[in-house]
C-alpha cells in the first residue's frame, strides 16, 4: 500500500480510497490499522464500507 499511496501523492491525488466488507473479519481492523477512517458503512448485501485515507 506505501508504494501506491506515495505514486497517489506524487500524481496529486489528496486522498486515496476504499472498500471492504464487514463478513471479512480482519477487514476494517486492518485498513484501520493503516491510517483508514470508515467513511459510509451500507446496510446492503455485501455490507459495504467505505474508507478513506487523507494523504497530506
Amino acid at each position: 500500500m506505501g508504494i501506491i499511496e506515495d505514486f497517489a501523492k506524487e500524481a496529486g491525488y489528496s486522498r486515496i480510497y476504499l472498500n471492504t466488507h464487514r463478513y471479512l473479519e480482519a477487514g476494517i481492523p486492518f485498513w484501520k490499522s493503516a491510517g483508514y477512517e470508515i467513511t459510509v458503512e451500507e446496510d446492503d448485501y455485501d455490507e459495504t464500507t467505505h474508507m478513506v485515507k487523507n494523504l497530506n
